[in-house]
């Protein structure tokens, strides 16, 4: 399947995945023959069932700088109108900046939906903050304090991470401190603050209120960074509220993510003559050369030794991963087990056979937590009933998660993709590449 050409077209998926109709099929990049044994590109197929009848539509995302026009309409009218066009039993297209008058006229007389997707600019946090009051002032932060009392340096107060013995890592100091402000503090001064609040809102007056925030006794926390780490049974900080025009919206939720573990790689001793791909994993299967027992694919008979013998029976390997992850910059950790093969074992994959000593199994997982970003965007028709659509997204241990809500946290339809993210990506394809350079130096070595 091609690549997806940009988020635009990413976005619009989502979108319309949360608008299909129940049991609808949503495939991206959809590769469909145009009846001349020649496939074609749509950038996002709809297929569904109307009673007996099944129901395909196409939807063309354009991320254009500009309205579109009549000559970019004429193409895509093309595609799926003239001679040898791609059948599909209806069109629409979704674009960035609207569309010129002529456009939605030919479009009319088609039968062609319009959309435009608009990011909106203002946008409403509140609906997404934990139960408490609803701010009319400013809120901000200020003077933390680490209980027990102790000086922090300038570095570990700027740059240090806090992360709980649970796995949970709570960003830096001041995020920290929002997390515990939004979570525990104003429910605990609740009518304090809502008395401030008040105040602020008919006076104009700025009011300042220091609380102590503690964790709840069996989690224990640390602030550290390359070179120090230090105790955090709580925090005491200042809140100040300030007069503002809009509803607060400086404070951002975060999310934590955790991927489970699971087996990323699987390398044989000595190598194999061919790259152990994910297909490879998948199919390929080991058999006993006696009596011709199939053992399973190689995949799956990796996956009992780990999470059925190995790791069952030394707790003490899951918990150095546990103290991994929570060490680590970026939440990530990675274990490896050497593991023997039987003598009298092969691995088939086809017609052929490969013989190995032993494999390194080795399982990843991740934990982390990210700052949650909201955007809202407008999904306007021709007629001009808009409607908005709001996304959450957060990047956490290299892994981008995108939840669209159509209708808001009211949305009975939600759409969730959890992808590498870019940098993530890109240190993936060094790996790749590192790997394949590898491999080619172990091949011209061989007789």
């Amino acid at each position: 399947m091609p690549q997806r050409t940009n988020d635009f077209q990413d976005l619009v998926g989502l979108i319309q995945r949360t608008l299909a109709d129940q049991g609808a099929i949503v495939t991206e990049s959809a590769l469909v023959s145009d009846g001349a044994d020649e496939e074609r590109e749509i950038d996002i197929l709809i297929d569904t069932m109307a009673g007996p009848y099944r129901i395909r539509i196409a939807v063309e995302a354009k991320d254009e700088g500009r309205p579109m026009d009549s000559t970019k309409f004429e193409s895509i009218i093309g595609k799926y109108f003239g001679e040898g066009g791609i059948k599909v039993n209806k069109v629409v297209v979704v674009t960035h900046r609207g569309f010129y008058k002529p456009v939605i006229d030919r479009a009319q007389l088609l039968d062609v939906d319009l959309f435009t997707l608009s990011q909106a600019t203002q946008i409403d946090w509140g609906q997404f903050r934990p139960p408490g009051p609803c701010f009319r002032s400013r809120i901000a932060i200020e003077n933390i304090e680490v209980q027990p009392t102790v000086t922090l340096s300038a570095r570990l107060s700027e740059r240090g991470r806090v992360k709980c013995s649970c796995g949970r890592d709570y960003g830096l100091l001041s995020q920290f401190a929002e997390y515990l402000f939004w979570t525990t503090a104003v429910r605990a001064n609740n009518a304090l603050l809502a008395s401030l609040d008040d105040e602020v809102a008919n006076t104009s007056t700025t009011k300042r209120a220091r609380v102590t925030v503690t964790l709840p006794h069996d989690h224990t926390a640390h602030v550290s960074d390359e070179e120090s780490k230090i105790k955090v049974d709580g925090l005491t900080f200042d809140i100040v509220l300030s007069k503002s025009e809009t509803p607060n919206s400086n404070f951002i939720p975060h999310v934590q993510f955790r991927l489970a573990p699971h087996i990323c790689r699987i390398e044989a001793e000595p190598p194999l003559p061919i790259s152990i791909t994910k297909e490879f994993l998948r199919n390929s299967r080991l058999v006993c050369l006696c009596c011709g027992k199939d053992h399973g694919s190689l995949l799956e008979w990796s996956h009992d030794v780990m999470f059925r013998r190995v790791l069952p029976s030394r707790p003490e390997l899951s918990t150095q991963f546990e103290q991994k992850m929570k060490s680590e910059p970026n939440g990530h950790a990675e274990l490896t087990v050497h593991w023997p093969l039987c003598s009298r074992w092969r691995i088939q994959h086809g017609d052929q056979k490969y013989t190995a000593d032993k494999l390194l199994i080795t399982v990843h997982a991740a934990v982390g937590t990210g700052k949650l970003e909201c955007k809202q965007f407008d999904w306007t028709p021709m007629d001009g009933k808009s409607r908005r659509i709001s996304q959450l997204e957060a990047t956490v241990a290299g892994k981008r998660l995108r939840l669209v809500m159509p209708d808001g946290l009211s949305s009975k339809k939600v759409a969730l993709r959890i992808d590498d993210s870019p940098e993530q990506k890109k240190a993936n394809k060094k790996k790749r590449d590192a790997a394949l350079r590898a491999a080619k130096r172990r091949m011209s070595k061989k007789p």
